[in-house]
C-alpha cells in the first residue's frame, strides 16, 4: 500500500509525538475510511439478488449440501452487469428472475438426485458478475419451472 506525502507526514508527526504509542493507536487515528455506497437498487434487481444463491451451501429434502465458495460478487458490480446483460439480451426483469429460479431449482434437484451424496451442482455455477457477463441465464428461458416440495430451503445468505 502506498501513502501520500501528507499521510507520511501525519504518520511521522504522530510517531514522534507518541514514541510509546503503538500501531493500533495510529491506525485508529489515521486509517482510511471507506465510504459506504448508499445506493437504492430497483425492487426487481433486489428480488433477483435475493434469489441468487449467496454460497454453495443449501438444504434440500432433508439433505445438507456444502461447498467452499461464495457465489455473490460485489452488489454494485453485479447491478452494472445485470443492466448490461438485460440490455444485450432484451430480457425483462421478470424473464431474468424466471431464468434464475429455473436454474437454481434445477441445480438443487440435480444435486439431490446424483448418485454421489457429496455432489453439489452449484460448484459449476458462476459467481454473479461472470454469470451475467456470460449471459448464462438465457439458456434457461425456455425451460419449465418445476415447483419443488415445500421442504425446500433457499441457499444461505
Amino acid at each position: 500500500m502506498s501513502v501520500t506525502l501528507q499521510q507520511f507526514k501525519n504518520i511521522k508527526a504522530f510517531l514522534e509525538a507518541n514514541p510509546d504509542g503503538g500501531y493500533e493507536e495510529w491506525h485508529e487515528q489515521y486509517r482510511p475510511v471507506r465510504e459506504k455506497k448508499n445506493i437504492q437498487y430497483p425492487e426487481e434487481f433486489e428480488q433477483w439478488w435475493c434469489t441468487f444463491p449467496a454460497s454453495m451451501n443449501f438444504m434440500f429434502k432433508g439433505r445438507k449440501f456444502t461447498g467452499t465458495r461464495a457465489l455473490r460478487d460485489d452488489k454494485f458490480k453485479t447491478f452494472e452487469a445485470y443492466n448490461k446483460a438485460k440490455k444485450e439480451t432484451n430480457f425483462t426483469d421478470e424473464e431474468m428472475l424466471y431464468c434464475l429460479k429455473v436454474e437454481v431449482e434445477t441445480r438443487k434437484m440435480r444435486s439431490w438426485e446424483h448418485t454421489n451424496p457429496k455432489y453439489n451442482d452449484f460448484q459449476y455455477m458462476k459467481a454473479t458478475v461472470a454469470y451475467l457477463n456470460g449471459c448464462r441465464f438465457a439458456y434457461w428461458k425456455d425451460e419449465e419451472l418445476k415447483e419443488l416440495s415445500d421442504d425446500t430451503e433457499s441457499n444461505s445468505a
